[in-house]
């Protein structure tokens, strides 16, 4: 009996073959069974009404907007169904990272507008996310206007917006820092009923530059028990906003904007820069009841902190008990043995004080 064709994997008969009933069977049909337990499988872990979705394309991209414009010009007008879009720049209505575009008919004269970010809370979200950026960096505006120049994007915010954001995400991070604070204190009241709950903590001071002449310093408190931030303290020694207002030549102007300036000032510390890790401590143990009903009765440092007495007795009736770091003490040993080492050479060798020695030792 001569074998009908069934067609081959380079025709549309072997993804539709019909058989002798004239009923047409898909290629599943002539799937492996390995082939069709796969491709089941994939189909039970695929979401529901997946293919209904379409894929969000969210976040920013860096585009040349030439091509944009060259995109544009190939789609066809709404009104008109004729590709004849032209794609305009509106320098007018552009705020800082946020330019307004504008997409124009050029034969019936349709216009659509739009901004190349979103906005939240009245403000454009590309503006708040570059300078949240800039900032993550250690760099401020001067830094973002170069990188805009040299990426050939179009300038940040002015210098009075730009402060307006670095208020503004200031001021949200600092909301989140103190609610996150507050909820690791929280956490140390767990199965304990007392009103003031004693506490183990670490404290440990940084500065803004090094070599004891920095303006900035920052001491924060870590719980021994959690491991989680329960309080910080930022010191500095200078305020460049009472800077400007003493810059200030006309007496009736600078007495006004003093007026406005009551109250905020940056400026909380006098004194030298490694008195600022004592200070921030002894800050942080006196409100320690008031802020988070906790006593600090065992006091972590790193054995060369002078912090602790001051805080030894703040509690009227509990002591402060010194804790040593394991971590530093290691180090100040490692770092004694080598300089004896060094200064002694008989020390060093085969069976003696050796690199490998010293590191297992300490």
């Amino acid at each position: 009996m001569k074998r009908k064709f069934r067609g081959n994997q380079h025709c549309d008969a072997a993804n539709n073959r019909r058989v002798d009933d004239g009923s047409i069977q898909s290629e599943d049909t002539f799937l492996s069974a390995s082939a069709r337990k796969i491709q089941s499988e994939s189909q039970d872990r695929s979401p529901p009404n997946a293919e209904n979705k379409t894929k969000n394309v969210t976040g920013y991209r860096f585009m040349d907007i030439a091509l944009l414009d060259e995109l544009f010009k190939q789609m066809p007008c709404p009104e008109r169904h004729k590709s004849a879009l032209l794609l305009e720049d509106n320098p007018n209505e552009r705020y800082g990272c946020a330019s307004h575009l504008r997409i124009q008919c050029s034969q019936c004269g349709w216009v659509y507008t739009f901004y190349t970010s979103k906005k939240v809370n009245q403000f454009f979200d590309i503006n708040r996310r570059f300078i949240y950026a800039m900032r993550a960096i250690g760099q401020g505006q001067s830094s973002a206007r170069r990188f805009c120049a040299y990426m050939n994007l179009p300038p940040p915010a002015n210098p009075k917006s730009y402060n307006h954001c670095n208020n503004a995400l200031a001021n949200a991070a600092k909301n989140v820092a103190l609610s996150t604070m507050k909820e690791a204190g929280m956490e140390l009241h767990k199965d304990c009923n007392d009103e003031v709950v004693p506490c183990r903590v670490s404290c440990d001071g940084t500065w803004q530059r090094r070599g004891y002449s920095s303006l900035n310093g920052c001491v924060t408190t870590i719980s021994a028990d959690t491991g989680k931030c329960i309080d910080v303290e930022v010191l500095s020694k200078v305020c460049h906003g009472c800077k400007r207002i003493e810059k200030e030549n006309d007496e009736n102007t600078k007495a006004i904007h003093q007026a406005e300036y009551v109250g905020k000032c940056k400026a909380n510390f006098q004194g030298s820069a490694p008195a600022m890790e004592t200070e921030g401590v002894a800050r942080i143990f006196a409100r320690s009841e008031e802020l988070h009903s906790l006593q600090y009765t065992e006091f972590f440092g790193d054995g060369e902190s002078k912090a602790y007495l001051r805080v030894e007795n703040i509690y009227d009736d509990v002591h402060v008990e010194k804790k040593e770091c394991v971590g530093h003490v290691k180090k100040r040993v490692g770092t004694a043995l080598r300089k004896l080492k060094k200064e002694n050479k008989g020390l060093g060798g085969k069976g003696k004080l050796t690199d490998g020695t010293l590191q297992h030792r300490h």
